[in-house]
């Protein structure tokens, strides 16, 4: 996970292609979804093109899995420009 803020769509593709030389989509989650599932960034304040961890899992399996699946259901997916 990569803090995007306030960066341009090239940008934040160019961090996508580094990464994965053919990238066919990505993903964006706001922290307020992250902070909703009772989960936090680290580090909170990073500048933009950095990567961030998310913290505080459940250790349960299930309530980490539900957490999961509710972020997935909040992010915005981007297919990779033509």
């Amino acid at each position: 996970m990569f803090n995007t803020t306030g960066m341009l769509p090239a940008s934040i593709w160019k961090i996508a292609v580094r990464l994965q030389s053919r990238p066919i989509a990505r993903a964006e989650l706001s922290e307020t979804a992250i902070q909703q599932e009772r989960l936090t960034l680290d580090p909170i304040k990073s500048e933009p093109g950095q990567h961030v961890n998310i913290l505080y899992w459940p250790t349960e399996r299930e309530d980490k899995l539900e957490r999961a699946l509710n972020l997935a259901s909040k992010a915005k997916v981007f297919q990779t420009p033509d």
